[in-house]
């Protein structure tokens, strides 16, 4: 069981740049927040930002966010990475050493203080601090007899290696086969009660900021973590689910943690689960195919349950399509009748919702949004390492998931965004309602002056392939229509009513590039007058 009691706010780990509205202090109060949302702006009418437009706007959003002064994975500069040798130094060398133009802490500094974070988040989690011996490989660049290491591994400012070679070289050139070596280094490391793995400095945190949030005393109990792929979602989300267990006797709830996922996802979440914790940990369930959660008595007897979405889109009513607009009242009375025709899942309140990958519930008017929006939990998590792929508007199931106060309903998130969502003040107004309820890292953010994961450069070879006589026919069969069919929307105007089509086509012509039975169907449509001979 967690003992941190009911913390006060909790830590914000990462947080948005400070583009608040112009009478937001950053205040904490909700009537400070609720001022800012009233703030008339003015409405200037402008022209539908272009696509590359809105994608700066999301990638800003999302990506290039500066940290608090105060947070705990550090800040986003660029400097000399520091080695082992540095952490064992007292003191690390003025000269050696760049500083930031808004921040003069040496690198001491910093590394001092986030061990002395990443300390007390472990104490208040009842972690134990181990030292395990992690090994990687490292890539052998041929140097004489002895060879050399490839460039620094954690140089990121280094380019990528790039290499262009013709078809008929591949597997004739001396450097098809690379060598790698075994490095071995010890680091600190952190073992959760009932774990066998041992999380990251960067997890204990993120664990520390989910536990807050399971503890926070208002509304949402629960939030968005939005950590890049490779970070550790999974695994801060099984030591929360081992650190913060539900109460089995006086619950009003059902002491289950519900897991919804794709379905090729579910047997991996099994199988980390079943590999990371102690054995018996967790009594886990896939609920799919023959083997399914029936009735409220079923989940007594499990402790996870794993379904996918298409799952949780089944247990929610559906309303008829029967083309009238529903009012209200409408809505009511039909409601009467469906609440009864409700699945397991939205009968039962669980402990705690994951919506893994929550992006899959960005279409806010679709049936698989609505019903997991529907879900009752105690605590609500949503895992999405992209959850704004498109627009403001994916965020807004997210919203109400996870039951944010401000901007959970529709007309609170219109009244957020404004008439104008595809604006950098609307931008700015989710970055208002996200702070506190969202965790977003990168791989590269630094915590005690080093990034949180350290990969080595890609290495990234293009061949080039020339078509047989035969390939090349087909594909100039299938770009020959494609041309015919977009001009022909040209002539009738529709060639903006038929954008998705046109995309379709170029797609198409990719697909023919892998391999012509991804397109068998096209193909078989074709008639011969469309085929030229190889050197047309």
């Amino acid at each position: 069981m967690l003992r941190v009691g009911s913390p006060s706010e909790p830590r914000l780990l990462m947080s948005f740049p400070e583009l608040l509205l112009d009478d937001y202090d950053d205040s904490d109060s909700d009537s400070d927040l609720e001022v800012a949302l009233r703030h008339k702006h003015p409405h200037t009418p402008e022209r539908l930002r272009p696509v590359h437009e809105q994608s700066d706007i999301i990638k800003s959003l999302i990506d290039n966010v500066p940290l608090d002064d105060d947070a705990p994975v550090g800040c986003r500069r660029r400097r000399r990475l520091v080695t082992k040798a540095d952490l064992e130094k007292e003191e690390v060398d003025d000269e050696d050493m760049d500083y930031t133009p808004d921040n003069r802490a040496p690198v001491q500094e910093e590394i001092v203080d986030d061990r002395a974070k990443i300390q007390a988040a472990a104490e208040r989690l009842g972690l134990k601090e181990e030292k395990v011996t992690i090994t990687r490989k490292e890539e052998i660049i041929e140097e004489g007899a002895q060879g050399k290491p490839a460039e620094n591994h954690l140089n990121l400012a280094a380019e990528d290696d790039m290499e262009v070679i013709q078809g008929d070289q591949v597997g004739c050139l001396d450097n098809d086969a690379r060598k790698f070596r075994e490095i071995s280094e010890e680091k600190t490391m952190w073992r959760v009660p009932g774990m066998v793995t041992t999380l990251m400095n960067h997890q204990v945190l993120g664990v520390e900021w989910m536990a807050a949030r399971e503890f926070a005393e208002r509304p949402p109990i629960g939030g968005l973590v939005a950590d890049e792929m490779g970070l550790g979602k999974t695994m801060q989300s099984i030591a929360i689910m081992l650190l913060n267990p539900p109460e089995l006797e006086d619950a009003d709830y059902t002491p289950v943690t519900l897991i919804v996922a794709p379905l090729s996802l579910l047997q991996q979440w099994k199988d980390e689960i079943m590999s990371h914790c102690k054995k018996r940990a967790f009594r886990v369930f896939i609920h799919h195919g023959d083997d399914r959660i029936r009735t409220a008595r079923d989940l007594k007897n499990v402790d996870v349950v794993l379904c996918t979405y298409n799952a949780i889109m089944h247990s929610w009513p559906k309303k008829p399509k029967d083309g009238r607009r529903w009012t209200q009242e409408a809505i009511d009375t039909w409601w009467e009748v469906a609440r009864h025709s409700r699945g397991v899942f939205h009968r039962a309140k669980f402990w705690r919702v994951i919506l893994d990958e929550c992006h899959f519930i960005k279409n806010r008017t679709g049936v698989t949004s609505e019903a997991c929006q529907q879900l009752s939990a105690v605590n609500k998590w949503a895992l999405s390492g992209t959850p704004i792929p498109n627009c403001l508007f994916d965020v807004y199931p997210i919203f109400s998931f996870i039951g944010h106060p401000t901007a959970g309903t529709k007309e609170g998130f219109k009244t957020l965004v404004g008439r104008n969502p595809n604006s950098p003040e609307a931008a700015q107004r989710v970055q208002v309602a996200l702070r506190g309820n969202m965790m977003r890292r990168t791989k590269m953010d630094f915590l005690m002056s080093l990034p949180l994961i350290s990969l080595p450069k890609k290495r990234i070879r293009m061949v080039e392939l020339e078509f047989t006589d035969d390939e090349r026919a087909l594909y100039k069969a299938v770009e020959l229509h494609s041309i015919a069919e977009i001009n022909n929307y040209m002539l009738q105007g529709t060639e903006m009513k038929n954008f998705d089509a046109i995309l379709t086509m170029l797609l198409r012509l990719r697909q023919v590039c892998d391999h012509p039975y991804l397109i068998c169907e096209l193909a078989l449509l074709l008639t011969p007058s469309h085929a030229m001979p190889a050197g047309g």
